[in-house]
């Protein structure tokens, strides 16, 4: 199994987080990139100003 990851974010990986959203990478694909939970994802994408979307989850429907 893969180390998970420790410490803040880089630079470098804000920068790809942030093209990773605009490619419409799900919080799932992001989070096994970056050895780390989809909340920790879905906590740093807020704190960038950006949105990934859950896998899974169409268009239009409403969160649980």
């Amino acid at each position: 199994m893969a180390k998970k990851r420790s410490g803040p974010f880089s630079l470098k990986e804000e920068r790809q987080l942030i093209q990773m959203a605009a490619s419409s990478a799900t919080l799932e694909e992001a989070a096994a990139i970056f050895r780390t939970s989809v909340d920790t994802i879905e906590k740093k994408s807020k704190k960038l100003g950006i949105q990934l979307r859950r896998r899974g989850r169409k268009k239009g429907s409403p969160a649980l």
